[in-house]
């Protein structure tokens, strides 16, 4: 479980580092946004419902994915 939260939380970090390199260039989130939504089903998966990591998660897929 540790190590699932730990994969977690540090694609999280990657997938917020390269949004901020991709507003930057003025570029698009769509590979990022489908990442995020594949994240967020493994966090469903394995994490608490209230987990914050979840809500962070589901935070992100919102910004990054159009159809929210």
């Amino acid at each position: 479980m540790e190590v699932v939260r730990k994969f977690i939380e540090e694609s999280i970090e990657a997938i917020k580092a390269r949004s901020i390199h991709n507003q930057i260039q003025g570029g698009f989130f769509s590979g990022l946004c489908e990442i995020t939504k594949n994240l967020e089903q493994i966090a469903q998966e394995y994490l608490q419902k209230d987990d914050s990591l979840l809500k962070e998660i589901t935070d992100l897929r919102k910004i990054l994915c159009k159809d929210g």
